[in-house]
């Protein structure tokens, strides 16, 4: 009478069946077959697989450090966004409107006029941090008559917007 002995398995088998270890190292398989646990979970092994990484990904904690300490090894600065301010009064200056915002508490990356010397009212392209963009947009925060919008950059012939 020949008796079962547990055989080694290839890398393909191994991976998709429950494995323990054997002799020396060696994985052997367990009762339970590739097939039947793709079956009766509804995926191939490679989509089942697939699940689990996204699964893994989304479990993972992300922190982010808050030491300022280090003056050669530091984190990116937030991301940008700009705003275009127009219907400004002729003598308004972009030192002065750097100096409002500066006094309401906000971060002025840049600021640049966009208007003509011939234009009616001045207009200014601000860029500030992503974290202070939405506030920005309140009607509050700037004086009667002046409009803000995002910016948009203008379109040229050669990469028009689909």
């Amino acid at each position: 009478m020949m008796k079962n002995l547990p055989v080694p398995m290839d890398r393909r088998s191994r991976d998709n069946n429950r494995t323990s270890p054997g002799v020396n190292g060696a994985s052997f398989g367990l009762t339970r077959s590739a097939s039947s646990t793709s079956v009766a979970s509804g995926h191939s092994g490679f989509q089942h697989q697939r699940h689990q990484l996204k699964q893994m990904r989304r479990q993972t904690k992300v922190i982010t450090g808050n030491v300022t300490s280090s003056k050669t090894f530091r984190g990116a600065p937030e991301p940008d966004r700009q705003l275009f301010i127009q219907r400004v009064r002729k003598e308004v200056t972009e030192t002065d409107v750097k100096a409002y915002l500066v006094a309401k508490d906000f971060t002025v990356r840049d600021l640049v006029r966009m208007s003509h010397d011939d234009a009616k009212y001045n207009s200014f392209k601000l860029t500030v941090p992503v974290t202070e963009f939405e506030k920005l947009l309140e009607p509050d925060v700037w004086p009667s008559g002046v409009r803000i919008r995002r910016f948009r950059e203008k379109q040229n012939s050669d990469n028009p917007r689909i």
